[in-house]
């Protein structure tokens, strides 16, 4: 429950087909800090930066999304994906 998508569509961390590595293990290890993000305007844009293989911190910094919601999601991805998250 409150992890669906604001149009009603499917869970927010459901895993997806196309998704990258990193982002299929935070889906699995974050998703309450995904659920808490996707609630902040900066730290969607960041989120949907990295969605789109952007590197975490840099999304953060470019999205101006410095702030709780998006350094607890960050720091779940850092501490359960790092190795799934780490630029080649």
């Amino acid at each position: 429950t409150g992890t669906t998508d604001t149009t009603g569509g499917m869970d927010v961390c459901d895993p997806d087909l196309l998704d990258l590595p990193c982002l299929e293990c935070i889906k699995a290890s974050c998703c309450t800090q995904i659920v808490a993000c996707l609630g902040d305007a900066a730290c969607s844009c960041a989120y949907d930066c990295v969605t789109m293989g952007g590197d975490p911190v840099q999304c953060q910094s470019d999205c101006n999304a410095v702030n709780g919601v998006t350094n607890a999601l960050l720091f779940c991805g850092q501490l359960n994906c790092a190795n799934d998250c780490t630029p080649p």
